[in-house]
């Protein structure tokens, strides 16, 4: 629940995002994190978020995971502004 609460305080409109993951059990959520961050770099003034819809889990092929692996590493983000 820490990181629900903390999500609530300092997300807007998180609601938006949060689920519950099983109705009889409302101690655990789902988050859209996608949503979360397209949301956030809108209200950022971003005018362009793409989304590869390619799963690091399911591609093996393409991405290292942790949880499919079982081995951790690093990972890398860049977001650029033209």
């Amino acid at each position: 629940m820490d990181v629900v609460n903390q999500f609530r305080r300092r997300f807007p409109l998180s609601g938006q995002f949060l689920s519950l993951a099983e109705a009889n059990c409302p101690t655990h959520f789902k988050l859209d994190l996608k949503a979360a961050n397209r949301a956030m770099l809108n209200r950022l003034g971003t005018s362009e978020a793409a989304d590869l819809t390619l799963s690091t889990y399911g591609r093996p092929d393409l991405f290292f995971s942790a949880r499919r692996d079982g081995v951790t590493g690093r990972n890398l983000a860049l977001i650029w502004s033209g």
